[in-house]
């Protein structure tokens, strides 16, 4: 188990707080969706400087949000009509948004920024989000402040996260992708979940890992 108070290889920081003393591959596990997270991400990218940023989200979703905003957005405006609450309207809207992991370093500009992930896994879950604009009440919205809780006993060793077939063969391709871009340029940041952080170490045991981990107010979360 990797986790943030281990003195050795292989420990996971927590920031803001540490920055890893090796700056070769560097992976920065996130909470999906977290907004407040935003700011914290990019403060720490300005402060590691990389050559090169990997992001876990794939060139098929890439693409086909940027394709598909406007008609996402016109469905968004017309489930408005249909009583739904503005809890279910704020979470539907956020699934559909571009990552903030990939929005915030292709804003900054610092070097290129390449998605990495599988298309077929993208794929399959595209499809299920845009099933639900058809049918909302299917939706079900998650706890950010539930996933920031389990987050803060995986760095303590108390927790760690099940992966299905799915997540090995993600990473698996993830790591691959970055140790070949990493022959090409560095220092090289990898921006991802959370979760995938004990998978992509095992596979880059040269890498060193940070999890974003400030407790963000409750009441940005409405």
């Amino acid at each position: 188990m990797h986790s943030a108070n281990e003195n050795q290889s292989g420990q996971i920081l927590s920031y803001p707080g540490h920055l890893p003393e090796k700056t070769g591959i560097i992976l920065i596990g996130t909470v999906h969706r977290l907004e407040p997270l935003k700011k914290v991400l990019k403060e720490l990218l300005l402060k590691l400087k990389p050559g090169l940023i990997t992001v876990e989200i794939s060139p098929f979703s890439v693409s086909y949000r940027r394709r598909q905003e406007r008609v996402w957005i016109k469905k968004l405006e017309n489930l408005k009509t249909q009583n739904l609450s503005d809890e279910i309207l704020r979470a539907l809207k956020k699934i559909l948004e571009m990552p903030y992991e990939y929005l915030v370093p292709k804003d900054l500009g610092l070097c290129p920024v390449v998605p990495v992930d599988l298309n077929k896994p993208s794929q399959k879950y595209l499809r299920e989000v845009e099933k639900l604009l058809e049918n909302p009440s299917l939706f079900e919205v998650g706890d950010p402040l539930r996933e920031l809780a389990y987050l803060r006993l995986f760095l303590e060793g108390l927790y760690r996260p099940q992966r299905e077939a799915e997540d090995l063969a993600r990473e698996e391709f993830m790591a691959r992708k970055i140790k070949r871009l990493f022959s090409l340029r560095k220092p090289l940041v990898h921006i991802g979940g959370w979760r995938h952080l004990p998978g992509l170490l095992a596979l880059l045991p040269e890498a060193s890992a940070i999890c974003l981990t400030p407790l963000p107010d409750p009441e940005k979360f409405s």
